[in-house]
């Protein structure tokens, strides 16, 4: 049976199961509906798992409230909540949730007859304790009488944990024993701009009680406390760090030829403490001259720096002619891997010609112990950067390995060969020494396969000890974009070449989705696996998830024919009927129960559509405040989904406004020189794309539209 056919008989189970699970919903709902109390308005579940024969929190799933007739209750305030009905709430959360999802959120709404939201609101509220007047005078004499905080709580009820109390009561406690706020006068900003230059105008060796006390002179209708609040507000301002620019140091060389080492003047002058101003002038003179344009001497003393780790103020200081604040600047560009020395300095015909080859393989020679190299002292010797130097080396390699010699082959492959017939352990620092090459160069080389053990994928016996171990080979000696040589990885962990192969691309590769995959899937299906074992078997990085998603799309694409337009706007007619009925998340749950035979995603695609264009919903997003989105969406970090299960919204609506604030501010046209320096950024990043750090260095887009933009050209230029 080919696996079109079989897939199609799962999903004619699929079909089958969705039918009984409906069949099952509709008994459910029936009998909720006969054991709906009018008097406490909610329904009595416990009667209705006795009565349908199945578990409680089974029967909350089963329930279908948009064909129940049951009005849902609304509880918007925490004064709408009863005394009973927060217990109920309480202790059914409690229960049979530890840490409740969205989706265990509905149950409960379920359960209570209330709207999900206000039963997530009233949880939330429940979890601080309102301390009032007489609960803190209450459990203070509790607590006088040696009563614990798990005692104390039973005296309140059963609503609250311990430890909530205990917080609420602490907090309290602070509160009583702070000042009144109408005592503390804190200053304004103009004060404080006046208190900071009395400070400048003082010794700056003055203690911080004097300068309180001359604080309380200048300001005699201050409090004791506003005052010393002040105080450290204003230290506080003065002792940031003095970042100063070349403009600034320049000023600061005016001010010395001026009146000399006078930092109080200086200090004033400057606007910064007298201390500071002393410290940004050590190490430097007034024949002193800052550059902007860096040589390599320089890069290769800040190098030097950076690797014995001495702080950018002493570097500055060491190299003379720069400022902390440019060797900050560029230590910066240095951690990038895109930036090599054609960036940093400022020379033409960079290219590597033969002879530099030459040098930067004898110097890696010199400096590799091991299998290590010394690329810093290789970089300071030939110029460059210690990134461009080992990058450079590896396309030599791998230039080299692609036409191997065969000489080298030769003499490899025979000093292996030895070793092996003699019963010891590949040696290739040994093998190295006899062929005159390094250890990378041996492994690509050596075609000595007698004896080396085959790997097969079993879920039972995967370790990832192997695999983590061909990883660090692999990063090691073959960064990307580098390819790996596999015939060295096989070499390195003695195993046949191929299998090497089929471990990379199951531990850290992409999956490939083959007709044989999908037919080993229907097999383990037919057998009664879960989703999750077979997931296990077929990759140790396998979800479930994906592998529901890769049959679900295998399905679609082939053993399903496209939607007509009259089951379509059926789709859309039922989805109308229920907009504003039920919660905007639980819409596609509900047409999904009434069209069980339609695959999820061209159903999903229907469903959204009809939503997101719905005037109802398009009214709400009008209503809602930019400007609070906005401080949500950059404060509390805020996401799509939470945004549209707060103000029932769809999900694509909320994200499509998150994209729209984040690009708040910059243009939405691109300049010719914009897409010249993204196509340059793009080409040149190594790996994954920091379109982060691009934002910030070009300045007028923001990261999405550069991330957007760039896929636009992929999209044009195939």
């Amino acid at each position: 049976m080919r696996v079109k056919d079989r897939l199609k008989q799962i999903h004619q189970q699929a079909i089958q199961d969705a039918q009984n699970a409906r069949g099952l919903s509709k008994r459910v709902t029936e009998a909720a509906k006969g054991h709906y109390d009018d008097v406490k308005g909610r329904i009595n579940w416990s009667a209705v798992s006795k009565q349908v024969g199945l578990p409680l929190i089974e029967c909350l799933k089963r329930f279908d409230g948009a064909s129940s007739g049951i009005k849902r209750r609304s509880f918007p305030t925490h004064d709408d909540w009863t005394k009973n009905e927060a217990e109920v709430l309480q202790g059914f959360v409690r229960k049979h949730f530890r840490n409740p999802t969205t989706r265990d959120w509905e149950l409960v709404g379920n359960y209570m007859n209330v709207d999900k939201l206000d039963c997530l609101k009233h949880c939330q509220i429940m979890r601080k304790f309102e301390m009032t007047d007489e609960r803190f005078s209450e459990i203070t004499r509790y607590r006088e009488a040696g009563l614990t905080w798990r005692q104390i709580r039973n005296k309140f009820g059963d609503l609250w944990a311990p430890e909530t109390i205990g917080q609420s009561y602490r907090e309290r406690v602070r509160r009583v024993n702070r000042p009144p706020v109408d005592i503390v006068d804190r200053f304004t900003n103009d004060e404080l701009a006046k208190l900071r230059e009395i400070r400048l105008q003082q010794p700056g060796n003055i203690t911080a009680k004097e300068f309180v006390r001359i604080t309380q002179e200048a300001f005699p209708h201050k409090s004791r406390v506003s005052v010393e609040d002040a105080c450290t507000r204003a230290m506080a301002f003065l002792r940031l760090s003095v970042k100063i620019s070349i403009e600034g140091f320049n000023r600061l060389q005016q001010l010395v030829r001026q009146h000399g080492e006078d930092w109080e003047l200086i200090g004033r002058e400057m606007h910064a403490l007298p201390s500071k101003m002393r410290n940004a002038w050590k190490g430097y003179g007034l024949d002193t001259r800052i550059t902007t344009e860096w040589t390599a001497d320089e890069l290769a003393t800040l190098r030097r720096c950076k690797d014995s780790r001495i702080p950018p103020g002493k570097t500055a200081r060491i190299i003379g002619t720069k400022l902390p604040v440019q060797c900050r600047a560029m230590l910066s560009k240095l951690r990038h891997s895109d930036v090599d020395d054609s960036v940093l300095v400022s020379k033409k015909n960079r290219g590597w010609t033969a002879d530099m080859d030459k040098e930067l393989i004898r110097l890696v020679k010199i400096h590799q112990s091991s299998r290590c190299v010394d690329w810093a002292a290789v970089s300071e010797q030939i110029g460059r950067t210690a990134e461009a130097c080992r990058m450079h080396l590896y396309i030599m390699q791998c230039e080299r390995s692609s036409q191997p010699d065969d000489g080298l082959v030769a003499r490899v492959s025979n000093k292996v060969k030895q070793q092996y017939e003699a019963g010891l352990k590949i040696d290739w620092s040994a093998v190295a020494g006899s062929a005159g090459v390094n250890e990378l160069e041996c492994m690509e080389s050596n075609k000595y396969d007698v004896g080396k053990q085959q790997w097969v994928y079993n879920y039972q016996t995967f370790s990832w000890d192997l695999a983590n171990r061909m990883r660090d080979f692999i990063s090691k000696y073959y960064p990307k974009p580098l390819l790996p040589n596999f015939t060295a990885v096989s070499n390195y962990l003695w195993i046949v070449k191929d299998d090497c192969i089929d471990m990379h691309r199951l531990a850290f590769g992409t999956f490939k989705w083959t007709d044989d995959v999908f037919n080993k899937v229907v097999d383990l299906r037919s057998k009664g696996l879960s989703y999750s074992d077979i997931a296990l078997r077929l990759s140790p990085t396998m979800s479930a998830n994906r592998v529901i998603k890769a049959v679900s799309r295998y399905m679609n694409h082939t053993a399903s024919e496209p939607l007509s337009e009259p089951v379509r706007e059926q789709i859309r007619t039922n989805t109308d009927e229920l907009v504003g009925k039920i919660p905007c998340a639980d819409i596609l749950p509900a047409v999904r129960m009434r069209f069980p035979d339609i695959p999820y995603g061209q159903l999903w695609n229907v469903v959204e559509g009809a939503i997101t264009s719905h005037s109802l919903y398009k009214e709400r997003l009008n209503q809602l405040d930019q400007a609070e989105l906005a401080i949500r969406i950059s404060e509390g970090g805020a996401t799509a989904k939470q945004l549209a299960l707060e103000f029932d919204i769809p999900t694509r609506m909320t994200r499509k406004v998150i994209n729209s604030l984040k690009s708040a501010g910059f243009s939405i046209q691109w300049t010719n020189e914009e897409t010249r320096q993204l196509v340059a950024f793009a080409r040149s990043a190594k790996g994954r794309k920091d379109w982060t750090y691009f934002a910030s260095k070009l300045g007028t887009k923001s990261p999405h539209q550069c991330q957007a933009k760039w896929s636009r050209i992929q999209a044009n230029s195939t």
